[in-house]
């Protein structure tokens, strides 16, 4: 069996509107807003998803869809965790 992975597909529900639009029409915080249009979120609540839904007239099924293989949404590099930081010290 093939391990899938759920997707949220808010830009294909945005068309022409901005995630701040998104935001102001959901009361959701933008980051929030951002973050899962930006990235691989790992999970939604049923009130973001019900007001998501609201906002953009669509049915939680046009927002998931189930694919096979994640997309690399995030655009930005991930910042190192303190512990991958190499220490670089300048001695005076």
């Amino acid at each position: 069996m093939n391990a899938g992975m759920i997707e949220l597909r808010l830009d294909e529900r945005l068309g022409d509107h901005s995630l701040y639009w998104l935001a102001k029409q959901t009361g959701i915080a933008y980051s929030t807003i951002h973050k899962l249009a930006t990235t691989d979120p790992v999970g939604i609540t049923f009130p973001v998803l019900d007001k998501l839904c609201g906002a953009l007239k669509c049915s939680p099924g046009d927002l998931l869809a189930r694919v096979s293989e994640p997309s690399r949404r995030n655009k930005r590099a991930k910042r190192p965790s303190q512990r991958q930081r190499t220490d670089v010290r300048i001695r005076r």
